[in-house]
């Protein structure tokens, strides 16, 4: 299937500051390792919270703000961003777009393809709009080098993809097919591509 990843091209790439002394590869390099050596300190204190039996609440005030900071970063946009035509479910008369951050949280920590579809069934989402907003918080997780996140927001866009270009009985098909390891490793594979040619594609954008 041929994947069409011109919804990047737009996407204006960040700026970092560079230290004087060093050059923008080891700056990079080592603001990743920081970021990772930081967030596996979280969880790791996050973990040992967790485990404690007579917790204050002090431990559940800590607890809080670790998963806080934990939380995949989304990034949030209002009508400007994306605008819908007249007649779809983002239209509420004066054109309000509908909140899709919810949802894609919802999805962030849900992310079978059966919570996919019980989450499109039950609701009258505009699939190309929520499609763009998916892959919108791909490019800046991938450009925040939040690749964990980035990955599941990948399987996310995949099922939108599907689901926008084949159809719904497709996607329930491939749901129930999913159960056999070598359509399931095939599908986490096309997953890893999928994920590894967005990357790329920001990055390219980002040296543009």
């Amino acid at each position: 299937m041929v994947l069409d990843y011109s919804k990047f091209k737009e996407l204006e790439s960040s700026s970092e500051e560079i230290h004087i002394n060093i050059d923008r590869k080891t700056w990079s390099k080592l603001k990743k390792n920081q970021k990772e050596e930081k967030k596996k300190l979280l969880q790791e204190e996050l973990t040992s919270l967790e485990n404690k039996s007579n917790k204050t609440k002090e431990d559940l005030k800590r607890m809080d703000e670790i998963s806080h900071k934990l939380k995949p970063k989304f990034v949030e946009v209002d009508s400007s961003t994306f605008t819908c035509e007249k007649g779809s479910i983002c239209d509420q008369g004066n054109s309000t777009v509908v909140d899709f951050l919810q949802p894609l949280l919802f999805l962030m920590t849900h992310n079978s393809l059966t919570d996919f579809i019980n989450l499109i069934d039950d609701n009258n989402y505009d699939l190309s709009v929520f499609e763009e907003f998916c892959l919108y918080n791909l490019a800046e997780n991938i450009k925040s080098k939040n690749e964990a996140e980035a990955k599941i927001l990948s399987k996310i866009a995949l099922y939108f993809k599907f689901s926008i270009q084949n159809g719904k009985s497709f996607v329930k098909k491939l749901n129930a097919s999913l159960g056999d390891e070598k359509i399931l490793a095939q599908f986490e594979k096309e997953v890893e591509e999928f994920y590894l040619t967005c990357k790329e594609s920001i990055l390219n954008l980002k040296k543009e």
